[in-house]
């Protein structure tokens, strides 16, 4: 991070699924709130000392059914 200036999460989900419809495995199963999720890991990340809070950018890829 120091030589770049940035900080990379890569949250991989619930056994590696997202509830995001009816594609999904395990997170779907168990109804999980990835929205709650990635909220407070957002706020977790912009918490840090080391992170600009308005620097802070999601990035995901389309669900492929």
């Amino acid at each position: 991070m120091q030589r770049h200036r940035f900080v990379l999460v890569a949250p991989a989900g619930i056994m590696a699924s997202w509830n995001a419809g009816g594609c999904c495995g395990i997170a779907r199963a168990t109804q999980v709130n990835d929205v709650d999720y990635l909220a407070s890991l957002i706020d977790r990340v912009k918490a840090r000392p080391d992170v600009d809070p308005s620097r802070v950018y999601l990035w995901g890829s389309p669900t492929v059914e």
